[in-house]
């Protein structure tokens, strides 16, 4: 330690009446990576040294995901089997991670066993977290492994963070078709309030059929670009309160 800093050291413990203390100059950028090589340190990631160091390792070697990217996996997983989506990023994860490691091939990087245990550290972490921020257009956070220890559960939480959206939006929609068709079935409808129904019914295909005719103007929804929350809605409309 140099004497300047050893001296301000020592006149600050007397300042402060400190009369069992350790003074240590710390070069945070190395000590910080190698004392959370194997678990994060919430305590140290406190400190404003650290906290610059972070934010200087995230900003020089973490690209901007894109959005584009993200659509891109969807695509590709939308039309695949559930065991295959999970197939198709589990080799996502076992790809990069082998890459930043250095090995020939992701078959080096066992889907069950931690990350920890196969070398990686808080720098290796970041690097993983930005190759998978590219690849699939999400803004994941740089404790990413330490969250998700094995390619495993790191392949999960892509396929949740990936398509959870579109999931939801095409389940809600099977959901209401299916309380329609429940209710259709089982109330005690008279004629007409079966000739109205009908009627609104063939209305709805109208609007979703690609070759039909639109009605007014003003009656107009485009089902191919719609929300599910503008189709949901038309349904509503349509039929309104049985």
């Amino acid at each position: 330690m140099s004497p300047e800093l050893a001296i301000a050291a020592l006149q600050q413990a007397l300042q402060h009446n400190e009369t069992c203390l350790t003074v240590a100059d710390i070069d945070w950028s190395r000590f910080f990576v190698a004392f959370t090589a194997m678990r994060p340190s919430p305590l140290l990631q406190e400190i404003p040294d650290v906290q610059q160091h972070l934010k200087k390792t995230d900003t020089e070697i973490s690209p901007q995901s894109d959005p584009a990217d993200r659509s891109l996996l969807r695509q590709r997983l939308a039309g695949l089997p559930e065991v295959e989506q999970d197939r198709v990023l589990l080799d996502l994860v076992r790809t990069h991670a082998a890459a930043v490691l250095g090995h020939g091939g992701p078959q080096a990087v066992e889907p069950t066993r931690a990350f920890k245990e196969l070398g990686f550290d808080s720098v290796t972490a970041v690097e993983l977290r930005n190759r998978l921020n590219s690849a699939t257009g999400l803004h994941l956070p740089p404790t990413l492994i330490f969250d998700y220890p094995t390619a495993t559960t790191l392949a999960h939480y892509l396929k949740t963070e990936t398509i959870e959206d579109e999931m939801y939006s095409v389940t809600s929609a099977y959901a209401k078709l299916a309380q329609l068709e429940a209710i259709l079935s089982s109330a005690p409808l008279g004629v007409d309030a079966k000739i109205e129904i009908d009627k609104r019914l063939r209305n709805i295909h109208l609007h979703w059929s690609l070759e039909g005719e639109n009605p007014a103007e003003n009656d107009k929804i485009d089902l191919r670009s719609a929300s599910r929350d503008e189709v949901l809605k038309f349904i509503d409309k349509e039929l309104g309160e049985l």
